[in-house]
């Protein structure tokens, strides 16, 4: 990064612009406003007193997209807000209630069943009662979920909301299951809402709270970092593309484990997963592999790799750097994961073009969903404002966008 990047421009109008873009940078979750707020949805909407109450962060990788459930490392973004969740007994039938920012809560059964407009998120809160209550049969209880989370984000949701529910439950059914168990289960019972693996790193990452967490999804252990004053970030909703039927995850973990089999044979016997892959042999074992299981392998292995050095770029505040490895993470989830479309394209060059945008790839998984940007302070709040409008020429739809 160019030394003037740290520093405020001297022209005049240059200088407002950057300070009103530093105004738009929304405040640090606020943990106890939202424990507040899912509490006095708890007592309003069910009419039960809280007995636990959890604050979780949410969380969208900056790196390590899908090798969170291949063992690998991923380093996530904190995002603005937060999941709060309120728990109780009842002598009577389960109940939630669910409050997404500002909009009128809305009561629910607690099921399994998970039907109506918050159908993940009462599946993903029926599943975690349904685990965590085998020992409590007799007991019921309500539960007030309150989300300050930006925008369509739902893997950053669920991952929140799974571990403040799995503890506040896990709190007044009287479980005393570890953090990890919690982690656990929790990625568990997501996967099965969203029908596709879902790995542990967002609810290892919901209880630090840091700006930037590094996460070993292996071990579960973490490293929490600050995030660097001099590089802005944004979010822009490209909207959902139709999901992928729940064998297009499977087939593709049938080709890998064929994959880490086929290679073990060829002459890396002390292969298990991809995460034995030295950068060294990657060459070579792509070249054994071929075909789709060479697009996996070559995704999974370069974006474990890409977690590395983009850690490296931030702790140097070199946003170029920083800008051109999440562009590189972009094409392997268009090229070889095949989970890019038309409206990330789009986006993706209008960032490769822009003045003083270094970069930015789709997160939480691919298909659609959210964009992330990164860039200089001042010059990413323009960017948005200029992008929404071409988005909506393009497309006819205005995107939402977001300042983190």
């Amino acid at each position: 990064m160019e030394p003037d990047d740290l520093t405020y421009p001297t022209d005049s109008a240059l200088t407002r612009r950057m300070r009103s873009a530093l105004d738009r940078r929304p405040a640090d979750p606020d943990p106890e406003a939202a424990t507040q707020r899912a509490c006095a949805l708890l007592h309003d909407v069910l009419g039960a007193m809280a007995e636990t109450v959890v604050f979780a962060s949410g969380y969208v990788p900056l790196s390590g997209e899908h090798t969170d459930y291949f063992d690998g490392l991923a380093l996530l973004l904190r995002l603005p807000g937060g999941v709060s969740v309120a728990a109780a007994r009842t002598p009577g039938a389960g109940r939630l209630a669910v409050q997404l920012g500002d909009s009128h809560p809305v009561e629910h059964a607690l099921d399994v069943r998970g039907e109506g407009g918050h159908a993940p998120l009462i599946r993903l809160v029926g599943l975690l009662h349904q685990t965590l209550s085998v020992a409590h049969a007799e007991a019921d209880v309500v539960v007030a979920v309150y989300s300050a989370l930006p925008m369509d984000c739902p893997e950053a949701l669920l991952g929140a909301t799974a571990f403040a529910v799995g503890r506040a439950l896990g709190g007044v059914l009287g479980w005393e299951g570890s953090d990890a168990d919690v982690e656990r289960i929790g990625a568990e019972a997501v996967s099965d809402v969203l029908a596709r693996p879902f790995g542990p790193a967002l609810l290892v990452a919901a209880q630090r709270r840091a700006p930037l967490v590094l996460v070993d999804t292996a071990t579960h252990e973490a490293e929490t970092l600050a995030l660097p004053d001099a590089l802005g970030w944004g979010l822009v909703d490209t909207g959902r593309a139709r999901q992928p039927a729940a064998n297009f995850y499977r087939h593709r973990l049938d080709v890998l484990a064929a994959a880490v089999a086929q290679l073990r044979s060829t002459g890396l016997e002390e292969i298990r997963s991809l995460r034995d892959l030295h950068h060294r042999d990657l060459s070579c074992a792509l070249d054994e592999l071929g075909g789709e299981a060479q697009r996996i392998v070559r995704h999974l292995a370069t974006e474990d790799r890409r977690v590395q050095r983009l850690l490296v770029a931030l702790r140097k505040v070199d946003g170029q750097i920083v800008g051109a490895h999440l562009l590189m993470s972009q094409a392997s989830l268009r090229d070889d994961w095949q989970a890019s479309t038309t409206a990330a394209e789009f986006i993706a060059r209008e960032v490769e073009e822009a003045e003083g945008v270094y970069g930015g790839r789709l997160v939480g998984g691919g298909f659609g969903g959210c964009m992330l940007v990164v860039g200089r302070p001042f010059l990413v709040p323009p960017f948005l404002d200029m992008l929404a409008e071409r988005f909506e020429e393009q497309f006819g739809t205005r995107p939402a966008t977001a300042m983190l």
